[in-house]
């Protein structure tokens, strides 16, 4: 792109257009386009209003025209880096209604009807009581205007308004008739507009009566599957938009549950009447039709035929959304996998495959999938004695983004448990350190690692104190060695899981040996010995050894057991 791009620093260009506003208008219509496309939405804005403040005033139809398109078009880029305002907005709907409103000439009518119609489109998304007042009267306005008018644009546009003013009735009275209200508005659409011939318009009739099948599952049940038969007999034609093709794909998957038809038949029909399309918007209905026919089996093998159809299929799709469900259906298909019981090596390579695919993917949802299939292939490695603590904290420190860090260190958590039940308490404790010293504060890590230093304190614990019983006290020694070696008390964090443990310890001696109360009183005395100047700590023990001295004992152990139930994941 050229670095001559503002209209204020090339004077001489502009000068040079003098005579041709309407080249000069188009040109920055296309700079702010690319702007917009660029998300630089306050530059897109500034080209906006230099078009305005340049040719505002000029009184030629075409000029008027192209000046109406960049207000409409300036909404949409202030939608973008603000809050949406519905008082503002209604306003900039008065004056564009003021300045263009009683214009008679076809093109700024056309104009007009499109500034209307994506008015009450974005004010519908305020998602207010007041938005919602505002979007149905402008879409009034737009019927005021051009409820009779014959052109093909300008009625594209209405049934455009039309539709979002339904969308904002049903919303402006949810549940208090707003649902019957709404669908009225939306038969209208569809009836009013369905059978024209223009694709467009006939798309937000088609549209119209989706919602109306969907505003219809709250109030009149049994008449659903025959909108939804409608919708299918007047707009399942070859010759719609691919947009309305899909609506009616998604309109034969939502029948399925009310109109009691064979599932199979259904994802048969959609397979023979759009299986060859080639349009990205059906083939991604043609996935979701395959991914819910999956959801559909409960054998995991027949789930897996069905995932692998995804993959054969629609895997060098470049879309973004077929390219989330083909990842979705690779992750679930090692779900199924799991299930089956399938041997390690099977899933590691699925788990594989979808990291290879997609670890420079930018979606969220993508990376999600990325995170999670990377924490399960982990957890795969580290029961294999493939992966040790070391090993997943290679790299950690080079990850900045705030999003993928909170999903690194859910995915640590998850490998943690995984060390935890294959024994390994040791490496355990090690990613623990690592989330609270080298993860960041946020408060989803401050939660992970609390919910992670309660399964270390337990799984120690439990682990010690199952050994005590079998009155392997020495072994047990060597685990509390083993860690104060390798950490050292100084290690305040660690030092915490430490008394956990024991209180863990303690407590599972106490009300798993009654008739061994020594054991968890010895416990108890290293946690004084250990707990320094921690109050709580200090105070737990201190009480529970008065109760386990206690003549009483162990009539007297509900009394213990009162102070620690939730701690002990009871009632």
């Amino acid at each position: 792109m050229s670095e001559d791009v503002s209209p204020v620093s090339a004077p001489a260009r502009q000068e040079a257009r003098a005579d041709h506003p309407e080249e000069e208008i188009e040109s920055l219509l296309k700079e702010a386009t690319a702007s917009f496309m660029e998300e630089d939405y306050a530059k897109s804005i500034s080209l906006y209003d230099e078009i305005e403040r340049r040719h505002g005033k000029d009184a030629r139809a075409r000029v008027r025209a192209l000046v109406l398109s960049a207000l409409g078009d300036k909404v949409l880029a202030l939608w973008r880096i603000k809050d949406w305002d519905a008082n503002a907005e209604e306003s900039l709907r008065n004056d564009i209604l003021a300045r263009f409103g009683n214009d008679k000439n076809p093109e700024v009518r056309a104009q007009l009807a499109e500034s209307l119609a994506r008015l009450t489109a974005f004010i519908f998304n305020t998602k207010s009581r007041h938005g919602w007042d505002v979007a149905i009267s402008t879409a009034d306005e737009a019927e005021k205007r051009f409820g009779e008018d014959k052109d093909p644009v300008v009625r594209r546009w209405l049934a455009m308004a039309l539709y979002f003013k339904g969308g904002a009735a049903s919303w402006r009275k949810r549940g208090g008739g707003g649902y019957e209200e709404g669908a009225e508005i939306f038969r209208s659409v569809s009836e009013r507009f369905g059978a024209d011939e223009d694709t467009e318009t006939r798309y937000w009739a088609a549209r119209a009566l989706t919602e109306r099948a969907n505003l219809m599952t709250s109030f009149s049940l049994d008449e659903v599957p025959e909108v939804y038969r409608e919708l299918d007999r007047r707009f399942g034609g070859d010759n719609e938009l691919p947009e309305t093709r899909a609506l009616v794909i998604q309109g034969l998957l939502d029948s399925i549950p009310f109109s009691g038809v064979d599932r199979a038949a259904v994802y048969a029909d959609i397979e023979r009447r759009y299986g060859e399309d080639k349009n990205p918007e059906v083939r991604g209905m043609l996935v979701e039709a395959l991914s819910q026919k999956s959801k559909g089996y409960h054998d995991p093998e027949k789930k897996i035929v069905v995932y692998d159809e995804i993959l054969s299929r629609f895997g060098e799709d470049d879309d973004l959304a077929i390219r989330e469900e083909v990842a979705r259906a690779l992750f679930q298909k090692d779900s199924a996998l799991m299930e089956m019981e399938a041997p390690k090596e099977t899933r590691l390579a699925v788990l594989e495959e979808i990291s290879r695919r997609y670890k420079e993917d930018e979606s969220k949802e993508i990376g999600e999938i990325v995170a999670d299939a990377r924490s399960r292939w982990n957890s795969l490695a580290i029961q294999a004695g493939k992966m040790t603590a070391d090993d997943l904290l290679v790299g950690i420190d080079r990850i900045q983004d705030t999003e993928a860090r909170e999903r690194l260190a859910q995915s640590l958590r998850n490998n943690a448990q995984t060390f935890l039940e294959e024994g390994k308490i040791l490496e355990a404790v090690a990613l623990y350190k690592a989330m609270k010293e080298r993860l960041g504060t946020s408060a989803l890590l401050e939660s992970s690692t609390f919910a992670l230093k309660i399964e270390l304190g337990r799984s120690l614990g439990y682990y010690a104190a199952s050994l005590l019983t079998e009155s392997k006290e020495k072994r047990e020694a060597a685990i509390w060695k083993d860690m104060d070696k390798r950490f050292g008390k100084k290690d305040p964090s660690v030092n915490v899981i430490v008394l956990d443990a024991l209180l863990y310890e303690g407590l599972f001696l106490a009300l798993g040996a009654y008739d061994r109360p020594r054991l968890a009183i010895g416990v108890f005395r290293k946690i004084i010995e250990r707990a320094d100047k921690n109050k709580d700590f200090l105070k737990d023990a201190e009480d529970a050894i008065q109760i386990l001295s206690s003549p009483a004992w162990p009539e007297n152990s509900e009394e213990l057991l009162q102070r620690h139930r939730a701690l002990l994941g009871g009632d």
